[in-house]
């Protein structure tokens, strides 16, 4: 969704938080907030961005940018408004959490994170990643089951995070997205105001990475699963 919007060129450039937020580095508030309207916004005036819930990030954000009432509590509305004006969320899960938790065990392990279209390799990759020949045994139902548990717990932060921000966002689903490819993406340009200005919706740039081995690992963990409960 991220790089389909980017190629749009008038949803901004949704890329990850800016590495001086997550690394702990002390920074200028200031002139980081500059530095992210600068490179993550199109020329229209959108900026875009992308992050998963994760507790130490979101409390680095707040640490940075915080903006406090005269009781010197944290304001978290008004600390993301003055990051992302007129903010406009979209919140991507995904159904079925055990299928999500394979593929994300299965990229820890040496799989592929991403895969282009065409096989060519990504713009951020000097070549097409490959699998470790010995992938399928990497199986491991308590890494998965954990996994899973974290991905719910991650959506969880994410509705508590938007509940103090008191935003309604538009959620997309994963299965959504890759059934229903334009029409999801037209549904999420319409939330963003741009569906007129986008005549044609781009080609998907990335290819689904599940293959046989996501199909025998669920059927392991399936199995397992009734076996342990």
């Amino acid at each position: 969704m991220c790089t389909t919007l980017e190629a749009t060129r008038v949803a901004g450039h949704p890329v990850e938080w800016p590495e001086e937020v997550l690394n702990g580095e002390s920074v200028n508030a200031e002139e980081l907030r500059s530095e992210l309207w600068q490179k993550q916004t199109t020329v229209n005036g959108v900026l875009g961005i992308k992050f998963s819930y994760y507790e130490p990030n979101i409390r680095r954000f707040f640490e940075v940018f915080g903006k406090y009432d005269d009781d010197g509590h944290l304001d978290p509305q008004e600390t993301w408004e003055s990051v992302f004006p007129n903010c406009r969320h979209i919140v991507m899960t995904r159904r079925n959490k055990f299928r999500l938790a394979i593929s994300w065990w299965k990229s820890i392990q040496g799989g592929p994170w991403h895969l282009s279209q065409d096989g060519a390799p990504l713009r951020w990759q000097e070549s097409v990643p490959s699998s470790p020949s010995n992938l399928a045994d990497s199986y491991d139902f308590r890494a998965i089951r954990n996994l899973v548990l974290e991905s719910v717990e991650r959506e969880a932060g994410t509705q508590e995070l938007l509940r103090s921000l008191s935003a309604t966002p538009m959620a997309v689903t994963y299965e959504d997205f890759v059934a229903n490819y334009e029409a999801t993406v037209r549904a999420v340009l319409s939330h963003l105001h741009l569906s007129d200005d986008v005549p044609t919706i781009p080609v998907p740039l990335l290819s689904v990475t599940s293959d046989d081995i996501n199909e025998d690992w669920l059927q392991r963990f399936l199995e397992d699963l009734r076996r342990r409960t």
